[in-house]
């Protein structure tokens, strides 16, 4: 199974955004263990690659904001399965592409997404998606009837049914889902969150 294929059979990728990589850490495995077969942790975590270095999972496990080729490399020595940024400056999407890893690239509009597919992009992270919501990514596919869309930012988890809806393959969610775990109570709420989505959503 391709990565591309792993995230859609995941449905939903948790996008961790933590103070450190503790933090993180434990907000993962929360994750986890709840159910949420896909994990995005991100480089404004100080020692993000740290984090991932210490998860030892089946779930598949990646890096997002990436801004910049040091971190392209940290996220690849780190063991990183796939690649996001949040925009896709074609310079930034060829040196994720070059790694060998899944590149998923931060798009918005149409041009924006040409751009990204000509620098070898494998799909498309749909971003901010709550400025334009289910019907937005739905039209895109007029045009790009193949392209792998994954909408992230701002979406919460009753909401991810109408994106797989309209066409999305996953679907990325942060702290909606993701809340930072500092102590047992968070564990339990996290853990319990993740469980009624995929619940749901695997239903």
């Amino acid at each position: 199974m391709s990565v591309l294929e792993a995230l859609a059979d995941a449905r939903v990728v948790a996008v961790v955004r933590a103070a450190d990589a503790e933090t993180a850490v434990r907000t993962a495995e929360a994750l986890i263990e709840g159910g949420i077969r896909a994990i995005e942790l991100t480089c404004t975590t100080p020692g993000v690659e740290r984090a991932l270095a210490r998860l030892h999972t089946d779930a598949l496990l990646g890096v997002g904001t990436i801004t910049s080729h040091a971190q392209i490399d940290a996220a690849t020595d780190a063991g990183a399965s796939f690649l996001v940024s949040p925009g896709s400056p074609p310079s930034l999407v060829e040196a994720m592409v070059q790694t060998g890893r899944t590149v998923i690239a931060g798009c918005l509009t149409p041009t924006e997404i040409i751009g990204a597919l000509s620098a070898g992009a494998h799909a498309v992270k749909l971003f901010p998606a709550e400025a334009v919501g289910p019907g937005y990514l739905a039209a895109l596919r007029g045009p790009f009837p193949r392209l792998k869309l994954i909408p992230t930012g701002g979406i919460v988890p009753a909401d991810v049914d109408r994106w797989l809806e309209a066409g999305a393959i996953a679907v990325g969610i942060g702290g909606a889902l993701a809340r930072p775990v500092r102590d047992d109570d968070d564990h339990r709420a996290v853990v319990a969150a993740a469980a009624e989505l995929r619940g749901r959503t695997w239903a």
